[in-house]
């Protein structure tokens, strides 16, 4: 596994464009999206407790990071791109690294997430991507990926490596021993900003994985 910016092609303009630049992002309304991503797609959905640390893998400039913190948890970001150190919220608590192995322990997360990055792995590497973030998990994780019933939008995004329907991502998971759960009653922001309301991606692309850590 290789954590680098081949993978993961996002430069200043990108930060700007996304996280800097937007008028809800300079009125801070934007925190509203993260917070209740923080709490009802993470926190409430996996029922991680206070007492167990959280990894966001692909954290960015640490929106979701600093959401969790803000809820009381001990939350952590791994992120490869050097644009998103330089924006960087909590910059105390994300690393910036590119390595071949994720800096922690095994078993070190109660819960370890990722949002919006699976797809911009490339095949032949995503089964030891995910084999190594349930390394350091405790055998649960949450991943929210971009899958092809958001429509259109989908394709557009030329940094999409993986451009698959949620049944392929479900199957994808139990071919690596994990049990799966999808859908959450919360997870409808990505479907609104998408900017063209397509039904079948309303919760689409949200899925909690799990099994039985060895001792």
């Amino acid at each position: 596994m290789q954590l680098n910016d081949m993978l993961f092609p996002y430069n200043d303009n990108y930060y700007q464009k996304m996280y800097i630049n937007p008028i809800l992002m300079k009125l801070r309304i934007a925190k509203i999206y993260y917070l209740w991503t923080a709490f009802f797609c993470l926190i409430r959905s996996s029922g991680v407790k206070k007492d167990e640390k959280v990894l966001d893998f692909g954290c960015g400039i640490g929106n979701l990071v600093w959401a969790l913190r803000k809820l009381g948890f001990d939350a952590m970001g791994v992120d490869s791109s050097k644009s998103a150190k330089k924006y960087c919220r909590v910059p105390e608590h994300c690393c910036y690294i590119q390595t071949d192995k994720l800096p922690y322990k095994d078993s070190t997360f109660g819960l370890v997430y990722s949002n919006e990055v699976l797809e911009h792995i490339p095949r032949s590497r995503l089964d030891s991507y995910i084999k190594e973030l349930y390394r350091v998990s405790k055998g649960a994780m949450i991943h929210m990926i971009c899958v092809k019933e958001r429509g259109e939008i989908v394709k557009q995004d030329k940094t999409h490596e993986i451009i698959e329907s949620e049944k392929w991502w479900e199957n994808k998971f139990k071919s690596l021993s994990f049990k799966v759960k999808k859908g959450n009653l919360f997870y409808f922001f990505p479907n609104i900003f998408s900017g063209k309301l397509k039904l079948s991606g309303i919760k689409s692309g949200y899925f909690y994985i799990y099994k039985r850590k060895k001792k």
